[in-house]
Order: structure tokens, then C-alpha cells, then sequence
């Protein structure tokens, strides 16, 4: 057996937490001395620490613990499984509210965000992203390729960053030709190795980008394309390189379709 400062010092812990645990009734000595108070704990308990340690590192209090440890193994794992949603739920929570965060960062930094149909023209900075890209029979062709997308950023030691878009190479006022040539496009918060199928880049600075917010739904978003393509056409502009339809607010929210937050954005030059 071992007296308590040899057990604090093989189990990493304090003298005064093994103090406090005994008071609380989690962790009792083997033996106690009657006679000088001294402490002894059995190797056996050093499993008994590690497992309270483990319970608190997910979150349970030392009241919850010192009911687990006196259950029997499936009632334990019962309880345990109802601490893991509850702690994966916290995570999806605190992640949601770090994306709408990254987001409100984005927009400030890039001038904010225009007023719904209306048009405004910003400077848009560099952003770093993580895209795949290809051609398909529809805008949404590539919709397949999200969680691969998200998969490979993982996989390369990344984090995704708001915000994710679609760009549009060409047909984005009127299908002029048979395939659109597009890409799905993640922010990263730093640089990742590219692959053969993933790339990982900055996108330039737009010093005039021309941009418009839909709001609603995916399936009437052809008209905010046609009046950014009116207010182009209008002001003497024209449109040049690709355009970019911006994911603000979508269905990974779990929100109505009529909450929808997209922009689109496309640079103009005289």
C-alpha cells in the first residue's frame, strides 16, 4: 500500500484533493491509521482516480461522480451515452455561434453587408479557401462534394472559416454554355496542403466588386441575379472574371427557407 504522498505523486494529484475527494465520499483511503491519521491507498485504487479524473473531464460534477461510481457498468454507460449528446450538442452549439461570428468578422471587414435588391459596390480583401472544382449540368451539381470538401480541410490538419460559396465561372446571366464550369469553396482560417482533387488558395482582392443579397429561398434566386445583371448593364459597367454566390445564413442553420441569407458578387470594370 501506499501512504498518501507517494499515492498523490503516482496519480499526478494533489495531497488536498485526495483530501477533498475523501470528504465528498468518492475516494476513501484503504486504511487509515487511527492512531496517527495516516493514510493508505491500495494500487487497486489508482483505476478508481483515473476514472474520476475521466468523468470530470467530461464535465460531470464530483456530486454526479459519486453516484456513477456506486452503479453497475450498464447503468454507468447509460448515463455516460446521455452526457455525450448533451456535450456533442454543447460543441454544435458553440461551433454555429463561432460560424455566425467569423461571418459578422467577414462582412465588416468587407465593407458589410448590401441591403436586400439593392446593389453596392466594396472592396472585397483576399480570402483563403479550400475549393473543388469542375463542371456539371446544374448549379447544384457539385452539392455531393460538400462533406468531402469539409472531409479533405480535416483530414489536411485544417479549420473551416466563414464563409462557404459557390463561384460560377460562366453562365451566371443566361446558360450560354452547355456545362457550368463551377466550384464549391470553404474559407480556411490558414494554408493546407492542396491535393490533386482539393485545391487550397487565396482569392484575390476585388477593389469593385458589385454585390446584391437574396434573401429567401434558393428557387426564386434568378431574379436578384437578373437585377444585378440590370444594374451592371445600366450603370456601364461590365462584369469580369467569375461571380460568387455567398452562403450567409442557409439550411445548415435549421432555419426556415425564408431566413436564407445569400449574396452574390461578382467584380465590374468600366
Amino acid at each position: 500500500m501506499y501512504r498518501i504522498g507517494d499515492f498523490s505523486r503516482i496519480c499526478g494529484v494533489s495531497i488536498a484533493l485526495l483530501h477533498h475527494w475523501e470528504k465528498v465520499g468518492i475516494l476513501i483511503p484503504f486504511k487509515k491509521n487511527s492512531e496517527n491519521g495516516y493514510r493508505y491507498y491500495d494500487p487497486s485504487q489508482i483505476i478508481k482516480v483515473y476514472n474520476i479524473l475521466t468523468l470530470q473531464s467530461v464535465g460531470l460534477s464530483l456530486k454526479e461522480i459519486a453516484t456513477l461510481i456506486t452503479l453497475e457498468d450498464n447503468e454507468m454507460l447509460e448515463i455516460l451515452i446521455e452526457n455525450t449528446i448533451k456535450i456533442k450538442n454543447k460543441i454544435s452549439n458553440l461551433q454555429e455561434t463561432l460560424r455566425q461570428l467569423e461571418t459578422n468578422m467577414f462582412l465588416i471587414k468587407n465593407g458589410g453587408i448590401p441591403m436586400e435588391k439593392l446593389v453596392t459596390v466594396k472592396n472585397v480583401k483576399p480570402i483563403l479557401v479550400a475549393y473543388y472544382r469542375d463542371k456539371a449540368d446544374a448549379v447544384t451539381g457539385l452539392n455531393d462534394y460538400w462533406q468531402p470538401l469539409l472531409n479533405y480541410i480535416s483530414e489536411k490538419g485544417g479549420e473551416p472559416s466563414a464563409p462557404c460559396m459557390t463561384i460560377l465561372y460562366n453562365n451566371y446571366f443566361g446558360k450560354t454554355e452547355d456545362k457550368y464550369d463551377l466550384a464549391i469553396v470553404e474559407g480556411v482560417s490558414a494554408l493546407i496542403p492542396s491535393t490533386e482533387k482539393f485545391i487550397c488558395q487565396e482569392l484575390p482582392e476585388v477593389e469593385n466588386m458589385a454585390c446584391i443579397v437574396h434573401k429567401g429561398g434558393y428557387g426564386k434566386i434568378f431574379e436578384t441575379y437578373n437585377i444585378l445583371e440590370k444594374w451592371i448593364n445600366e450603370n456601364g459597367y461590365k462584369p469580369k472574371g467569375a461571380l460568387r454566390e455567398i452562403y450567409h445564413k442557409g439550411s445548415w442553420l435549421d432555419i426556415p427557407e425564408e431566413e436564407y441569407i445569400t449574396e452574390l458578387q461578382i467584380e465590374i470594370v468600366k
